[in-house]
């Protein structure tokens, strides 16, 4: 038996002023269509406002007067016991249809579950409530055109014919009851020029699925495809091209020959640390005496400060270098030159405003700077910075052996895997899974990934939220540690450590991202605000970054998080959507902010909590001039429409010429249509979706879709032929080896 709440049904009405209001809730048998009242209660507000009236039903009551008089608070904990028992089909909000297709709520033309059954009716009449017999008859005719079920149940109250309309809607396979599906994504077919792609085929000798696949990520040039297939360590950039380096190395070097101290300061995150690991052991290769610094989350924040700087002058350092940070360091630079500490800033973060008065300033992004390739991380950067020292000095060190760890910072700070950061991943993978750091060789045993293919998901996945951990909450030291011990004991256990603080994180993690859901269905008004902007106290200022992506993940919208503090202040990190710049938001909105910083799609800030509503507002109304509904759709890119006989191991060996996948070369997506099922589907684990499909060619073609349990079993084998948008992957399994479909998406086919 599968039971669902369908309806909660209110009537209102005035007594002495204040408002009454019978609640029910009504169940509905999945399996039969009958319904059941299973709660009536009275709740007084005696708090009622004239101006609510709209927003009630108000009828004549049989109750009698001290039946109203003695009306007890609502039982909220007896309701909700409710819904933990019966999923419910949908929440309370009615919606029209451009703003259901514009919160991708859309499947097949009809409304998705997430609306309560009674506003199903409401979606076809704009009178709102007041008699809603006609609605419900003109629901139905809207729905079913060609079914006449409502005259068989004229008996029925107007709650049960709206659950009958849910309970009709489900049995025709329209939505799943029981799991709400996840905003809607909206399918955008690839289009590749004919012409271009014969010339691929024919210049580069490619197949024409790989020409095609260039295309639809903007390679259309026959010497960037060549560069992008290759991956050549030759195709690098010269670092002289990038604004300051010059003066940046020769201040370097000298305080190299001169034994001048040298500090680096870094970020906490994966790409900080993974930029001043290899800052440090080139300087200490080249003979530098070195020192490095990551500053403690908690108690000193972001980016370059003066108590670091005081630290430095007092243990007698000439040269700070920031990595991954300092192009926002104006007054801590202008501290710095005070105490005659000299500063060079190389990051690779978006320039606001005057770029720091620091001795050389090196970021691809600032005002000026010719570097061809604007998209490298920090370590990136930094990279760079030790190619270029390197050629200065003429000192013979390999600087390619550090590419085990410049791979790690860029693929952990999500930068896109195209031009150099293709071809640094790339290689760095190769040398990631065969690398002799024995902190990396200890992260990786414990992660998991000894003697495997190390790939990005690896490291977006296991080895960076690790090196993360430590980081995010509180200091990176330990990492640090663990990038040059020469103890294998030693290496050992701090990465038995990192596993655990990384345990206690997704812990922490999953506690704020419900808080921080419940507090959006209760006080974000997503009809109307583009940006969700939430703060509240006990929240991490070192997690709610990965919540924040994680909310966006969700409701696909900009998101800043703010975790405040008891004097005031509140420490933010948002995450964005590709159509709407972070940081320029930011900036709009800067007079509320007391600082900021980041990149298009993620940025931090510190504000005073007093100013988070006008700052909430600013950026919502800055959203509105730059948003569109469309633009609050998730668009899932399909490269190719794909019989099943197609999708073969000859197809995953012609796509994986494009490896490594991630930001800016997404692992290619094919669709195929007019598909059924070849079985019944399971459910794993309680959350990932595993079916047997087939089409007009192939009779079994095994699928998964991670995270994908909320397409409804019964409603997969009802609905007839489905559209499914996937990759082809293998699949290894006690030793038979297969091609198998990595599920991204389903819609059902209209033509059953």
């Amino acid at each position: 038996m599968k039971i669902a709440v369908a309806d909660i049904e209110t009537t209102g009405f005035l007594n002495n002023g204040g408002l009454i209001v019978e609640v029910g809730i009504i169940l509905l048998d999945l399996d039969t269509g009958e319904t059941e009242h299973i709660y009536n209660e009275l709740v007084r507000e005696d708090g009622f406002n004239e101006e609510h009236k709209e927003s009630w039903i108000f009828d004549n009551s049989d109750l009698t007067h001290e039946e109203v008089m003695d009306a007890k608070p609502l039982d909220k904990e007896k309701i909700q016991e409710i819904f933990d028992r019966y999923p419910a089909t949908a929440y309370n909000k009615a919606f029209d249809f451009d703003f259901l297709r514009s919160r991708g709520l859309i499947i097949n033309d009809l409304p998705c579950p997430m609306l309560l059954s009674t506003d199903i009716c409401k979606i076809t009449s704009k009178n709102g409530y007041g008699n809603k017999w006609p609605k419900v008859q003109e629901a139905w005719d809207f729905f079913f055109p060609d079914a006449d079920y409502i005259e068989a149940h004229r008996g029925a109250d107007d709650a049960e014919h709206e659950a009958l309309i849910v309970y009709e809607l489900y049995k025709r396979g329209v939505f799943n009851c029981f799991n709400i599906k996840p905003v809607q994504k909206s399918w955008k077919y690839s289009v590749c020029d004919e012409g271009v792609s014969n010339r691929l085929i024919d210049e580069l000798g490619i197949s024409k699925i790989v020409a095609n696949l260039l295309i639809s990520r903007g390679i259309v040039d026959t010497e960037e495809a060549r560069q992008f297939l290759d991956c050549d360590l030759k195709d690098l950039h010269d670092p002289s091209l990038m604004k300051g380096m010059d003066k940046a190395v020769e201040r370097i070097a000298r305080a190299i020959t001169t034994s001048e101290n040298i500090l680096i300061f870094g970020d906490f995150d994966v790409d900080g640390i993974t930029s001043t690991t290899i800052l440090n052991k080139a300087l200490v290769a080249l003979g530098g005496d070195v020192s490095y610094y990551s500053p403690n989350r908690l108690t000193e924040g972001y980016g370059l400060n003066e108590k670091a700087i005081d630290k430095a002058k007092e243990d007698g350092i000439g040269l700070i270098v920031t990595v991954d940070c300092g192009i926002t360091a104006n007054i801590q630079v202008d501290y710095a030159n005070e105490n005659d500490v000299d500063v060079i800033v190389v990051d690779h973060h978006e320039q606001i405003g005057e770029v720091p008065n620091a001795i050389a300033v090196i970021d691809p992004k600032q005002e000026g700077c010719k570097y061809p390739y604007k998209k490298l991380a920090a370590v990136g950067v930094v990279f760079k910075v030790i190619q270029a020292l390197i050629k200065k000095m003429d000192f013979d060190f390999d600087e390619f052996s550090l590419l085990d760890f410049v791979c790690l910072g860029t693929v952990s700070d999500l930068v896109p895997l195209d031009g150099e950061n293709r071809i640094i991943v790339r290689n760095g993978l190769e040398m990631l899974a065969n690398t002799e750091n024995l902190g990396l060789k200890a992260l990786i045993e414990v992660s998991g990934f000894k003697d495997k293919e190390i790939n990005v998901g690896n490291i977006s996945f296991g080895l960076g939220p690790r090196i993360n951990s430590s980081g995010r909450l509180g200091t990176a030291d330990k990492v640090m540690t663990l990038f040059n011990t020469e103890s294998i004991e030693e290496a050992e256990e701090i990465a038995n450590e990192l596993d655990t603080q990384n345990t206690e994180r997704k812990s922490l993690q999953e506690k704020i991202f419900n808080q921080a859901v419940e507090k959006i269905e209760k006080e974000v008004d997503l009809d109307n605000d583009n940006c969700i902007v939430l703060s509240s106290k006990g929240w991490h200022k070192g997690i709610i970054g990965i919540v924040a992506s994680k909310i966006v993940e969700k409701y696909f919208r900009p998101t800043i998080l703010i975790a405040l503090e008891d004097d005031g202040w509140g420490y933010g990190s948002g995450r964005s959507i590709s159509a709407f710049h972070l940081l320029d938001g930011m900036n709009h909105s800067k007079k509320w902010i007391h600082n900021y910083g980041g990149h298009s799609q993620a940025a931090g800030l510190k504000i005073e909590e007093k100013n988070i509503e006008g700052f909430r507002k600013e950026i919502n109304n800055y959203s509105k001039g730059k948003l569109a509904k469309k633009d609050l759709i998730p668009i899932l890119k399909i490269d190719a429409e794909l019989k099943f006989e197609q999708v073969n191991f000859n197809l995953i060996e012609e796509i994986h010429q494009l490896f490594p996948y991630g930001m800016g070369n997404p692992r290619p997506v094919f669709c195929s249509r007019r598909i059924t099922l070849a079985g019944e589907p399971s459910i794993l684990k309680e959350k990932h979706l595993k079916m047997n499909l087939k089409d007009d060619t192939v009779e079994s073609m095994g699928a998964i879709g991670f995270g994908m349990s909320s397409f409804n079993r019964d409603v997969l084998m009802n609905n007839g032929n489905i559209n499914i948008a996937y990759f082809p992957e293998i699949n290894e399994w006690n030793g038979d080896v297969s091609v198998q479909l990595g599920l991204k998406d389903i819609k059902f086919d209209n033509n059953k």
